[in-house]
């Protein structure tokens, strides 16, 4: 069964990280549209304050200067724009400690992962296994 082709919102601050992930979601066959803040990525999701209903998932660094992928999930919640979430982290403590994040309430809504790029990209292709419809 060949895969469906999904348009994904990465958001992160680190060029290194957008890059990675991008090649690795470009070789999966996946569109890739980046942002490297919470905010930028809200302007790309609801331009104009109309949801593009193209995207199809995001993932997103927990942690950014400016809005932080969790400000991200809070405003998309608010919102009420419901998309495949993914916030990662490559810091250990963030999974450890995601309570201090309020994400309870947001359970059913995302994945919150740790990995880290070189040894962890199935986490990526697990989420976007999940997904696909």
């Amino acid at each position: 069964m060949a895969r469906k082709k999904m348009k994904i919102l990465l958001v992160d601050d680190a060029p290194s990280t957008l890059e990675e992930i991008t090649l690795l979601l470009q070789k999966l066959g996946h569109e890739v549209v980046t942002a490297t803040n919470g905010g930028r990525a809200v302007a790309t999701i609801i331009p104009g304050g109309v949801i593009d209903p193209s995207f199809d998932a995001i993932i997103s660094d927990c942690k950014m200067p400016g809005e932080s992928g969790v400000w991200l999930l809070q405003f998309l919640n608010h919102s009420r724009v419901y998309l495949p979430f993914l916030l990662h982290s490559m810091e250990p403590a963030h999974r450890e400690h995601g309570h201090e994040f309020n994400l309870k309430d947001f359970e059913e809504v995302f994945d919150f992962m740790t990995f880290h790029l070189k040894s962890d990209k199935n986490y990526i292709e697990a989420f976007l296994k999940k997904i696909e419809h």
